[in-house]
C-alpha cells in the first residue's frame, strides 16, 4: 500500500493478523516484536505531510494483550484495513513542550 494516496485520512476499522510489529511505547525508542498476533484494533491518523500516528493492540495465542504506538507491522494472513479520506488538510508541526510533531492545524477548503 503507498501511504502517500491516504494523506489526509483517519483510520474507522482495521483487524487482522500480524507477526512483526514495531512499537514505541512514549518516549522509548522504537523495538521490534515477533510471533503470530491478532490485531484487535488500529486506530490513528495520516498527515498532510505523508507522516502518521497510529495506536494498536495485539494479541497473542493466549489472549495476552499488547500495545503502543505503532511504528510498522508486517501482514500475517490478512489485514482488512478502512480509511477515511479527509477533505481537509491535517498539518502537523513541532510542539514546543514535548518536541514530537503534533497536529497543529486542520485547513479546509
Amino acid at each position: 500500500m503507498n501511504l502517500d494516496e491516504w494523506r489526509n485520512s483517519v483510520v474507522v476499522s482495521c483487524k487482522g493478523s500480524v507477526r512483526r510489529v514495531r512499537w514505541r511505547l512514549g518516549d522509548t525508542p522504537v523495538y521490534e516484536t515477533r510471533g503470530k498476533f491478532e490485531l484487535v484494533t488500529l486506530d490513528g491518523v495520516f498527515f498532510d505531510d505523508g507522516s502518521y500516528h497510529l495506536h494498536g493492540v495485539l494479541s497473542d495465542e493466549n489472549g495476552h494483550t499488547l500495545g503502543g504506538h505503532v511504528k510498522g507491522f508486517e501482514v500475517y494472513t490478512t489485514v482488512e484495513l478502512a480509511l477515511l479520506r479527509l477533505s481537509a488538510r491535517l498539518v502537523r508541526g513541532e510542539d514546543e513542550r514535548t518536541g514530537y510533531r503534533e497536529l497543529v492545524d486542520v485547513v479546509t477548503g
